[in-house]
């Protein structure tokens, strides 16, 4: 009979996740280094956004920002960057992590009702870039969902899942 692993890996346990949260569009330009896609520079800039429900606290995010890519419907925005939160997330403790942001869109329709327009954005999280009991969440991905006004404020959900240690 085989003995066990003495160096298996702890314990892990999966959080949900559902935040909510809001950016008053207050951007400011970067130093961050934007690649060209498509005979398009992106445009670097920085912001901060705040969280509520299963995350509670604050994000500063840096992203490159896209308008006119060909492979695009004609005014659609695209986006990658990072973020780090910092705060508390339930059930994993207080601290901060870094996550990754992908596939950012902006649709190009406005809703006439309300003057907005949708986007959505992959998230995952930077393994070894948290701290404090954050530090422990070391994998973890999900989406979001937002609206967006004429003036870049805008408001969503994050929905998925992180893993952190007990």
């Amino acid at each position: 009979m085989a003995a066990a692993s003495a160096s298996a890996a702890p314990d892990r346990h999966i959080i949900p996740v559902n935040a909510l949260f809001h950016d008053d569009g207050t951007v400011v330009p970067t130093a961050m280094e934007c690649e060209t896609i498509d005979g398009v520079a992106g445009v670097a800039m920085e912001g901060h956004a705040t969280f509520t429900g299963k995350w509670q606290g604050a994000a500063d995010y840096k992203a490159c920002f896209y308008r006119g890519l060909p492979n695009l419907p004609l005014g659609t925005e695209y986006f990658y960057g990072t973020e780090t939160f910092t705060g508390s997330v339930d059930g994993c403790g207080t601290g901060s992590m870094t996550y990754k942001l992908s596939d950012g869109y902006v649709s190009p329709n406005v809703d006439p009702v309300t003057g907005q327009r949708s986007g959505q954005q992959i998230w995952q999280i930077s393994p070894g870039g948290g701290s404090g009991d954050l530090a422990a969440v070391n994998s973890g991905s999900g989406g979001a969902r937002f609206t967006i006004s004429a003036v870049g404020e805008n408001a969503g959900t994050f929905t998925g899942e992180l893993r952190c240690q007990p």
